[in-house]
C-alpha cells in the first residue's frame, strides 16, 4: 500500500498563520520553523538597521523583513523567506507591491545562520536564491563572528570584523565595517 503525500500551494500557505511559527514551503511540503533565538534577531536587527537606513536615506530601494516570502518555484511551489531582502527601486516600485508572495527575485538576501544549521542546508538555501536570479546573497554567521558574501559565477567571500562589507555593485555606494553588524562576543 502506498502513502500519497498531499502538497500545499503557495495560496493555501498565505492563509496559514497565527500559531506562532514561521513556514516554508519546499516544493509542495510545509516546513515549520521555530522562533528565531534572542542572537539570531539580533544580527538580522542589526543589519536591517544600518542597511535599511542607508538604502531609504538614499531612496534605493525597498527592504523586506523575515516575514516576506518569496515564491521560487511552481507546481509543486517553493516558497521561502530570507532574513533582510532588498529591491532597487529601478526594479520595482512601492506601489507595485503584492498582497501574495513575490515572483520578482529581489536584489539581494541576507541569510543569518542558526546554530542548527549544517553546512549543506546552507549552501543548498544559497545556491535556491542564486538560482532564483538573486545577485547577491549575504550569510551572516553570528557564532562564526563572520560574513560571507555569494554571488552568480563568483568565487564566495568571507568577512570578518577587520573588513568591510562592500555592495556598490547592487546597492549604490554602500560599505559599512563588518565589526558594525557582527555582535560581539564577551
Amino acid at each position: 500500500m502506498s502513502t500519497v503525500k498531499t502538497l500545499m500551494t503557495a495560496d493555501e500557505l498565505l492563509k496559514l498563520h497565527g500559531d506562532g511559527f514561521r513556514y516554508e514551503l519546499i516544493e509542495g511540503e510545509l516546513k515549520q520553523m521555530s522562533p528565531a533565538g534572542e542572537k539570531h534577531g539580533a544580527a538580522i536587527g542589526r543589519f536591517t538597521s544600518y542597511f535599511g537606513y542607508y538604502v531609504y536615506e538614499n531612496d534605493l530601494g525597498i527592504v523586506c523583513g523575515a516575514e516576506t516570502g518569496y515564491k521560487l518555484k511552481s507546481n509543486p511551489d517553493t516558497v521561502i523567506a530570507p532574513d533582510v531582502s532588498f529591491t532597487r527601486k529601478s526594479r520595482l516600485k512601492e506601489e507595485e507591491l503584492v498582497d501574495k508572495y513575490s515572483t520578482v527575485a529581489p536584489d539581494l538576501v541576507v541569510e543569518v545562520t542558526s546554530p542548527d544549521d549544517y553546512p549543506k542546508k546552507v549552501q543548498r538555501k544559497v545556491k535556491a536564491w542564486l538560482d532564483f536570479g538573486v545577485l547577491v546573497v549575504i550569510t551572516i554567521n553570528p557564532n562564526k563572528q563572520a560574513i560571507n558574501v555569494f554571488r552568480p559565477n563568483s568565487n564566495d567571500i568571507t568577512l570578518t570584523e577587520s573588513d568591510t562589507l562592500v555592495l556598490d555593485d547592487v546597492v549604490k555606494g554602500f560599505s559599512y565595517p563588518v565589526a558594525k553588524l557582527l555582535l560581539k562576543q564577551k
